[in-house]
């Protein structure tokens, strides 16, 4: 199950319709160039004031631009390596046409492969491992 935050830095709340535009867009993104159930797709948007973002030591306030990190986490081994350069390209295809082009220069993505068996859902978790006061 691919989780996903997208943080960005703006000095103006993000509106709704852009949330949606990111939720959606990212959540179709990875889904096509995985090759996985959209249902499985998780998506975290947090936003930060641009004055706690810097490039070169100065904060990005002042800029246009709105300056994301978008990190990606999947199971290793769970997409090729075509698979992930098809995620990043989409990825940055939706962020782009959501902000209409105006990406700092400094924003990233990232893919992060975590091995199975140290991540996963809280709940399927708690079910494989019940608490022992549960059981008392």
């Amino acid at each position: 199950m691919p989780n996903v935050t997208i943080e960005i830095a703006e000095s103006h709340t993000l509106i709704e319709e852009e949330a949606r535009e990111l939720f959606g867009g990212v959540t179709l993104a990875l889904s096509d160039a995985l090759g996985i159930d959209p249902g499985t797709v998780v998506v975290r948007l947090a936003q930060s004031d641009p004055r706690f973002w810097a490039v070169g030591g100065q904060p990005i306030t002042g800029t246009s631009s709105r300056t994301a990190q978008i990190d990606i986490y999947l199971t290793k081994s769970s997409a090729t390596p075509k698979q992930l350069r098809m995620a990043l390209a989409a990825t940055s295809e939706v962020l782009s046409t959501v902000f209409s082009g105006w990406v700092h220069e400094a924003s990233t993505i990232n893919i992060h492969e975590v091995d199975k068996h140290l991540g996963g859902s809280i709940g399927a978790l708690a079910a494989e491992h019940p608490s022992p006061k549960a059981a008392a």
